[in-house]
């Protein structure tokens, strides 16, 4: 009886312990329970904001789409398509004697709103020294222009030529890369439109959207004309999740225009320093009679790889042995843009 008495206080320890301790389970699930709603609402609620954000995306890519894909119709490798005068070297020659000079082009929809041919930014000359390249930039002509547009005047010209230049040069094979990257616009741009991930590196920035708003219609704040190409690449370029389509989107809308190229080489080259080396590197002549034929002459306009988010597929479908070198190189540069 007495030992009942002593374990009597120790039962009912043992007792208030056992119900404290369910006590506490208890809590803990209901704590448990109570997080797990609040996660699930704020699940819900992120996921409505996300469905909201997608639709307001789509809404603008589409708009934007409907200019990005002018680009197939209207650059067939040789040159953007323009609606106004194309410069040939006999006008530009002719030019030189009369006031009246190349005047600003129209051209289509989907991207740019003001050219002049032949005109190169300031990384253009500056560095034809160090690199060697044998651009010879002359004075600037003061030209009439019949309309005013907003752009930003060039220190120096080069020489325009719409013309192919001749593959081979008499006596000098050596300097025949250079001499078609000085004097043919459509391959200095086909070639530069392949070191696309290297260029497009220098667009980091909202403000290097910016350097290139005269080169697409709705270039002024307060345009109602044309396609929201410029205020749409911008609002996707601030999302991360459409970073990419608003970079391919400004690709399309430039990479076919020498002047905004030669825009963003100046912007790439000051961040990757050796960049110029690898673009004017020069290439073997054996091999350059077909890489010529890339952006010139191949009635398959493989060109067009360059300006494609997939070009992959198209390479493989080229399984003539004249083509291997250029789609090995191609295909190596798209495993640099995929990383």
């Amino acid at each position: 009886m007495e030992e009942q008495l002593l374990l009597q206080p120790q039962l009912q320890q043992q007792q208030q312990q056992q119900q404290q301790q369910q006590q506490q389970e208890q809590q803990q699930q209901q704590e448990q329970q109570q997080q797990q709603q609040e996660q699930d609402q704020q699940e819900q609620k992120q996921e409505q904001q996300e469905q909201e954000q997608q639709q307001k995306q789509d809404e603008v890519a589409a708009d934007l789409t409907e200019g990005a894909d002018s680009f197939s119709g209207t650059y067939e490798g040789s040159s953007i398509t323009s609606e106004a005068t194309t410069h040939t070297s006999s006008d530009y020659a002719s030019s030189e004697n009369s006031d009246s000079d190349s005047t600003a082009l129209s051209l289509s929809d989907f991207s740019i709103a003001s050219i002049k041919p032949g005109k190169i930014g300031p990384v253009s000359v500056a560095t034809t020294e160090s690199i060697g390249s044998p651009w010879k930039p002359t004075e600037p002509k003061s030209a009439p222009m019949e309309q005013e547009e907003p752009s930003i005047e060039p220190d120096e010209l080069t020489e325009p030529v719409s013309a192919p230049a001749r593959l081979t040069e008499a006596g000098d094979e050596k300097s025949c890369f250079s001499t078609l990257m000085d004097k043919d616009d459509n391959f200095w741009l086909g070639h530069l439109r392949l070191y696309k991930a290297e260029l497009l590196e220098a667009i980091d920035d909202p403000s290097k959207i910016e350097q290139f708003r005269e080169f697409f219609v709705d270039r002024e704040p307060d345009s109602t004309s044309g396609s929201r190409n410029f205020s749409g690449i911008l609002e996707l370029f601030e999302v991360n999740t459409t970073r990419e389509t608003a970079l391919d989107l400004f690709w399309t809308a430039v990479c076919g225009n020498r002047e905004a190229m030669d825009r963003l080489l100046m912007l790439a080259s000051k961040s990757n320093k050796d960049l110029l080396d690898e673009i004017y590197e020069d290439i073997p002549p054996q091999s350059l009679e077909y890489y010529y034929k890339l952006f010139n002459e191949d009635p398959y306009r493989m060109d067009k790889i360059t300006a494609t988010l997939e070009p992959a597929l198209l390479c493989q479908a080229f399984r003539d042995p004249e083509y291997q070198f250029i789609t090995a190189k191609v295909m190596q540069m798209m495993e640099t843009m995929s990383k």
